[in-house]
């Protein structure tokens, strides 16, 4: 009896101890239901809608939910569980551009705990009154938000220049196919290639 109890206990350990080995490897959400909290904001509508492309773009097996639009309210609880908080930031000055960063908290087996996107924006007097201007400032913000989002759901740099993940920002990026298959990857989700049409 007391060596049946030891050998159970050891199971018992190999099995605890086992578990974050097994669990070990890139970032990524351990759920599909993601709260995001986007503030009032100029550019909230275009933050709110790069979360609903990406979830779009993988047939909505990650879903955002705006904390906001369900609490019906601008401010944020301060007890809410947020997954992903974004902030909205500005920089002045003659070598100001746009730009983004993200902060992840993960747990010990890799789980994305909790991610913050923020979005930096450059303030300059020319936007207000040039429409092209501003019209290509807006693109490249888009842009922005699209990488900053697929950073926040574990997504890293990629190689190609047309992707949204690509390390410098350029025009007409773009979430592409292999963006996409690589999220499915990194979540462990079966992926079917679309049939090319012929």
């Amino acid at each position: 009896m007391k060596n049946a109890l030891k050998i159970l206990l050891s199971l018992l350990l190999i099995a605890v101890l086992a578990v974050p080995i097994m669990a070990q490897g890139e970032a990524r959400w351990r759920k599909n239901m993601i709260l995001i909290y986007v503030p009032d904001h100029e550019y909230e509508p275009m933050m709110t809608n790069a979360f609903k492309e990406w979830e779009g773009k993988l047939r909505q097996k990650l879903q955002f939910y705006n904390y906001r639009a369900s609490k019906l309210t601008n401010q944020k609880d301060s007890q809410a569980i947020i997954d992903i908080d974004v902030k909205f930031g500005s920089i002045s000055g003659d070598e100001a551009k746009n730009g983004g960063f993200v902060s992840l908290q993960q747990a010990g087996s890799g789980a994305i705990r909790h991610a913050e996107i923020t979005i930096v924006l450059k303030e300059d007097e020319k936007l207000l009154s040039d429409v092209e201007a501003k019209k290509k400032n807006d693109e490249e913000i888009k842009t922005i938000m699209l990488k900053q989002v697929g950073k926040a759901i574990g997504l890293g740099i990629s190689q190609n220049p047309q992707s949204v993940m690509y390390d410098e920002i350029q025009e007409n990026q773009v979430i592409t196919p292999q963006d996409i298959e690589n999220v499915f990857v990194l979540y462990n989700w079966p992926y079917y290639r679309p049939l090319k049409s012929k």
